[in-house]
């Protein structure tokens, strides 16, 4: 025999005896596992794990993510899907608020679509003396307005704002030191419960005590005009689940270019959460805000003082119902500062004139009298009540 052969034929048998023997153990495999495989031991049960029910009239901040809110309740007043409503309605999250440095309503009007605060609208009107208000000096709260129009439809006013979707004072401002976030709802779709008006709704969403955790939180500001901010948060959980307290505060100075211009504002919040029962929760807040302010003008100073001068410094005398001039010239009687006179050229329709000379104005259907003092050289030269 060929010793090549004997090797090649050799080595042939080996290969084909271990495909046999890999071909028996896989042919018996699945009867060896078969009896030693022990039979299955039944699953244990799932746990019951406890469901979180939201209430439907409440909105949970702790939902949004970043600049992005899910959930408002100023489409239907229930906590609804912002994709689900046709309305225009935009939510401002609390941390778009802090990136942005929004402090007030004017501050979140100045990034939001058809809004107008004080950056790029102005509120005035006409006193009943003839001079002009200035609103923003005044009550910069209230100098802005949603789609053109404020409260009772009027161009001055300011906008309609709720607290939690409930009438709220307007003359008090809001701040982000005590919310979760500022529900923007324009046009008519805020008359659904009650609040809105034609221009729309600025529903403040309010923050509150959360019995589940604790939350610390600590801002501090400053500005190159000379302004500070601090403010404080507190939220304490008092029994885990079943009562829980949060309390704020803030304390702020602007500071502003014309001096001696200044305001201070000092705000204190606190608000308990109690849930006696699983599906009863009860809340109460309180707050005290005050303002002390000596704002600079923001519309350009009218000179009324040279009128008055040029016309005689006139002064009306409610006593003799007569007008003194500052040389000494007397006029009058005047029994009334206006009268009703018909208008040339138009038939059957009257107008309201004032009687009263230069230099007093009259008028607007109304009468009052103040003191006036005319002081000349550091010296009192004359006083009367004058009506106007």
């Amino acid at each position: 025999m060929n010793p090549m052969e004997n090797t090649l034929s050799s080595r042939s048998r080996v290969t084909r005896a271990g495909v046999s023997l890999t071909a028996l153990c896989l042919s018996l495999s699945p009867a060896l596992a078969q009896k030693a495989t022990p039979p299955s031991a039944p699953s244990p049960a799932p746990g019951k794990e406890e469901t979180i029910t939201l209430s439907p009239f409440t909105v949970a901040a702790e939902t949004d993510r970043g600049y992005q809110a899910l959930n408002t309740l100023s489409g239907t007043r229930l906590s609804s899907k912002l994709e689900d409503l046709g309305a225009s309605i935009t939510v401002v999250t609390k941390q778009q608020m802090e990136d942005l440095a929004l402090l007030d309503i004017n501050d979140v009007f100045r990034y939001e679509a058809s809004t107008e605060g004080t950056d790029n609208f102005t509120t005035f009107n006409r006193n009943r003396s003839g001079g002009v208000n200035d609103q923003v000096q005044s009550d910069p709260q209230r100098s802005n307005r949603v789609r053109g129009i404020t409260q009772a439809g009027q161009s001055v006013g300011g906008a309609n704002t709720a607290w939690g979707n409930f009438s709220s004072n307007s003359n008090v401002p809001f701040d982000p030191y005590n919310i979760a976030a500022i529900e923007i709802s324009r046009g008519p779709n805020s008359n659904l419960f009650g609040l809105g008006q034609a221009a729309g709704t600025v529903s403040v969403v309010p923050s509150q005590a959360n019995p589940n955790r604790q939350v610390y939180n600590a801002d501090l500001r400053f500005d190159s005009y000379g302004g500070h901010r601090e403010s404080l948060n507190i939220n304490t959980p008092l029994l885990p689940k079943k009562l829980a307290l949060r309390v704020a505060a803030v304390n702020e100075a602007k500071g502003f270019v014309r001096k001696p211009s200044s305001e201070r504002i000092h705000r204190e919040f606190a608000t308990v959460l109690y849930r006696p029962f699983q599906h009863t929760t009860i809340r109460a807040s309180a707050e005290r805000y005050h303002n002390a302010y000596r704002r600079p003008n923001t519309i350009t100073a009218r000179d009324t003082t040279a009128e008055w001068i040029a016309a005689g410094s006139p002064t009306w005398n409610p006593t003799t119902q007569m007008v003194t001039l500052a040389n000494g010239t007397r006029l009058g009687p005047f029994a009334a500062d206006t009268v009703s006179a018909p208008v040339p050229g138009v038939a059957g329709v009257n107008a309201t004139v004032s009687t009263l000379p230069l230099g007093l104005i009259g008028g607007y259907n109304g009468f009052y009298a103040h003191p006036t003092v005319y002081v000349d050289g550091n010296a009192i030269r004359d006083f009367s009540v004058m009506k106007s």
